[in-house]
């Protein structure tokens, strides 16, 4: 009877203080009491642990770990689990970023790879999916911001570029079906660049105009000239009047309104 033995001794040290056997009575109990809440703890903490109860299971085996810090049953629980959460967190980003690459959420399957990484570092399956995963986001990346920016098709180089991201959406891998739609656009994209557009030009045939990239028109009231989609400045010249520029831009498909060009101040 533990609370009957710890009342009496108690009672002996009030009446005397120095009675020994009492004291060394109070220790047992406490070394006792100590050894049963230990116990318990480490029972509760194995038994969570057993059951997938993680949380319930560190705290039990922390407060285990606290009444007796040299035991090697409680930091042995502690590692098992410790072990347990990395191999669930690893199974889970895994999870994760191979359902990211399903639907083509290439920049998301790049994030879940690297944080599988940086748990285990050694780990093939996320180094080769983190390198598939970034060849693929910078081709969306590339094939979007294409797409954002359809003004730089109109320039060889923006074209090329496309073609390039074309032709490596072709070569990639399933599943592409994002991929192949942006392709598409961008193929729709580019052929619509390469079309010429006609503008029509309208002066007073006294000036005479150029045009940047294309070269001398001259003097005339009416013209047309055809023009593939891009900026495009025209400069009007006439003697004894100020020279005039006009800045335009050749969006594919047309028709453009009449441009009108002509100088108009005397100098």
């Amino acid at each position: 009877r533990l609370a009957a033995a710890e009342a009496g001794y108690r009672e002996a040290l009030a009446r005397d203080a120095e009675l020994t056997a009492a004291r060394e009575g109070l220790a047992r109990l406490a070394a006792r009491q100590q050894g049963d809440a230990y116990a318990a703890a480490m029972s509760r903490g194995l038994a969570a642990l057993v059951a997938g109860q993680t949380e319930e299971a560190r705290g039990a085996l922390e407060q285990a770990r606290r009444l007796r810090p040299d035991s090697v049953e409680a930091r042995e629980a502690l590692a098992q689990l410790d072990l347990g959460q990395r191999a669930a967190t690893l199974a889970a980003l895994e999870q994760r970023a191979r359902t990211a690459e399903g639907a083509e959420r290439w920049a998301e399957a790049v994030q879940a790879w690297s944080e599988a990484l940086a748990l285990e570092s050694g780990l093939v399956a996320a180094r080769e999916g983190q390198q598939r995963a970034q060849q693929r986001a910078a081709l969306d990346a590339q094939a979007t911001d294409l797409l954002a920016t359809p003004e730089r098709l109109w320039a060889p180089d923006g074209r090329v570029e496309a073609r390039r991201v074309i032709e490596a959406a072709a070569g990639a891998a399933e599943p592409k079906q994002l991929l192949l739609r942006q392709a598409a656009e961008l193929q729709a994209a580019v052929a619509a660049a390469e079309i010429p557009v006609r503008i029509a030009l309208q002066s007073d045939g006294l000036t005479e105009v150029v045009i940047n990239r294309v070269g001398r028109i001259g003097a005339f009231e009416r013209h047309e000239v055809d023009l593939l989609p891009g900026r495009y400045a025209l400069v009007g010249t006439r003697r004894g009047f100020r020279d005039v520029r006009r800045e335009i831009v050749v969006a594919p498909g047309g028709p453009e309104a009449p441009v009108t060009i002509r100088c108009e101040e005397a100098i």
